[in-house]
């Protein structure tokens, strides 16, 4: 095992080359270079694969690197986890370390254990510096290359909130309509993200492919449905703006957006579905209506909203009840004194002869 100058001893797989490496002390990288000459200890892997390059390039140590390279290091070994030193320049958001790295011949192309290149890797940070560097590197057609969860560098742009990134992806034609392994576009990761820039990541996909508006995933869900499960307003608002919003789009469990809001009780958004014509009786799998789960919860507010919309009634379920007999069988006490107010039917009966007393 390797020690250090001081006599302490590294962690497995841990050289003096690394050592110097990741401490930036260019005079003992350069003599332990020449000391190990020809013994492959250049390219050596610690107990995660990670050469001296990397250790440079996660320690920032840019003369180093320059070093390393000078000798000979190789710039396209993969560590462990199939990243090489460029997967980790890109997730650090290094840039003078990406630039480095392309001139020396690093390939942008590589993937790691996950499927990703240094460009789905990039896209989590803010700054669109590197993945301005990496995307010089890419042929038409490379930019949607795609990870093993089928997700594009646009996905995790979206996902992450980055607007420049997502508006620098759009220009080169990355295409706004694949879907992921869950069934996911950009736009539902746009949507879900909780990134402030979030609701302008949204509006840029619309602005550009607003036929993606409606799509859902292998669950039946929209854009809408993630977004109101998140429970985040402004791309609620963002998205139900678009003319051909489908507000009440039905999911693989026939909820629609406003069944999610109402049994997670966002009542601020359940109201801005009711204003743009959500279906309050719209059924889903068990036949009930968004009103049942919002009494069924005891959500007193959401209740409110909705029975303060002279439209809107409380219809029955498969089995004749409605939310208020589905209040009163949770003993929703506060639910109950809303109905109540609304001058509700008390002596209401489902079909197999059930009252509210009987719960």
């Amino acid at each position: 095992m390797a020690r250090t100058p001081q006599g302490g001893a590294f962690r497995p797989g841990v050289t003096q080359i690394h050592a110097a490496a990741v401490n930036g002390d260019k005079a003992w990288l350069a003599r332990v270079i020449t000391a190990n000459i020809g013994t492959g200890l250049l390219d050596a892997g610690d107990q995660f694969g990670r050469t001296p390059l990397m250790f440079c390039v996660l320690a920032d140590r840019l003369e180093c690197a320059e070093l390393l390279l000078k000798a000979g290091a190789q710039t396209n070994m993969k560590d462990k986890g199939g990243r090489t030193a460029l997967h980790w320049a890109a997730h650090k958001g290094n840039v003078r370390l990406i630039k480095l790295l392309l001139s020396k011949g690093a390939d942008c192309h590589m993937k790691d254990n996950e499927g990703q290149t240094a460009v789905h890797l990039c896209t989590r940070h803010k700054s669109p510096k590197c993945m301005t560097l990496l995307l010089r590197q890419l042929s038409p057609g490379e930019i949607d290359d795609q990870d093993r969860n089928k997700r594009t560098a646009l996905h995790w742009a979206a996902s992450y909130g980055n607007l420049e990134h997502v508006k620098m992806l759009i220009k080169q034609d990355s295409n706004i309509g694949i879907p992921d392994i869950e069934g996911k576009t950009p736009l539902h990761w746009a949507a879900s993200s909780r990134d402030a820039e979030a609701v302008n990541c949204v509006r840029l996909i619309l602005d550009t492919t607003p036929s993606v508006i409606n799509w859902q995933d292998y669950e039946g869900r929209t854009a809408l449905h993630l977004v109101v499960a998140d429970g985040n307003e402004a791309v609620v608002k963002a998205l139900v703006a678009v003319d051909n919003c489908n507000v009440s789009a039905l999911d693989n469990m026939f909820r629609t957006p406003l069944h999610w809001a109402a049994v997670l009780g966002h009542s601020k958004i359940v109201s801005l579905l009711l204003d743009n014509k959500a279906e309050f009786s719209s059924s889903d799998q068990n036949g009930a209506t968004p009103l049942h789960y919002a009494a069924q919860n005891n959500f007193e507010e959401t209740v409110e909203v909705f029975l303060s919309r002279a439209n809107v009634t409380d219809e029955a379920d498969v089995e004749g009840r409605t939310a208020f007999m589905w209040a009163a069988g949770k003993g929703a006490d506060q639910v109950l004194e809303n109905f109540l107010k609304h001058n509700v039917d008390i002596q209401q009966v489902d079909k197999n002869g059930g009252t509210v007393d009987s719960f």
